[in-house]
């Protein structure tokens, strides 16, 4: 299973519960043909999001044997 599939499925699940919810995208960022920049966004969690009381949350996702950056 992708890390964006598991993602997708959290959020999915979140919604339903009633919870704002994001994904962050932390890849490159593209600036033209073949040039890509490093997201100044990198190391930011994969999920973010309040409960219905207003705390916030952060998740990061991997797979199974997935390494942390």
């Amino acid at each position: 299973m992708k890390e964006s599939e598991i993602q997708r499925a959290i959020l999915d699940w979140l919604k339903a519960q009633g919870y704002l919810a994001w994904r962050n995208y932390v890849g490159p960022i593209l600036r033209g043909k073949g040039i890509a920049s490093p997201n100044p966004m990198a190391g930011m969690p994969d999920i973010c999001g309040l409960f219905a009381d207003g705390t916030f949350f952060a998740i990061e996702v991997k797979k199974p044997g997935g390494k942390v950056s």
